[in-house]
């Protein structure tokens, strides 16, 4: 068998990544979860706030992003940029970022993968349970920096 074969009787069927597909894997979890009017899909993992969704011109990039659950006042930004930038140079997935809002800064963890050639339900399953995974660790970890600013209920 050569590097780039499958066994015989295996199949190699890739489906198309679709919001449906993504909701099924959730079920298969029995996770709760909400499909909005643009059909993405919410949810809170651990605390953390996630939205599920398919974007790119033609809706093939499987894309997770969770929001940390935690206020930072805007004088918090430069340090929170610090800690995601730590983050991100030592880990492939996911990456976290810190934006200034109105009034507060706000850190959020994205985990984005490109199906344009079709997903297995299997990839699709490991890549969902995987975006949550190292969302959260990545959030928590930010979050330890910053235990006097209070959790959002």
């Amino acid at each position: 068998m050569g590097y780039f074969t499958r066994p015989e009787g295996e199949p190699a069927y890739l489906a198309p990544l679709t919001t449906s597909r993504i909701a099924s894997c959730l079920d298969a979890h029995s996770w709760h979860y909400s499909v909005n009017e643009d059909e993405s899909i919410t949810g809170w993992w651990d605390s953390f706030f996630f939205l599920f969704a398919c974007q790119g011109e033609e809706n093939n990039v499987f894309y997770a992003h969770a929001v940390n659950n935690r206020t930072l006042p805007q004088t918090e930004l430069p340090s929170a940029i610090r800690h995601a930038n730590d983050w991100n140079s030592q880990h492939l997935w996911p990456m976290v970022t810190a934006r200034e809002r109105e009034d507060s800064t706000v850190v959020l963890s994205v985990y984005a993968i490109e199906c344009s050639h079709g997903i297995s339900d299997e990839q699709l399953d490991l890549h969902i349970r995987r975006s949550i995974s190292t969302m959260v660790d990545a959030l928590m970890e930010i979050d330890k920096q910053y235990p006097d600013y209070p959790m959002n209920n």
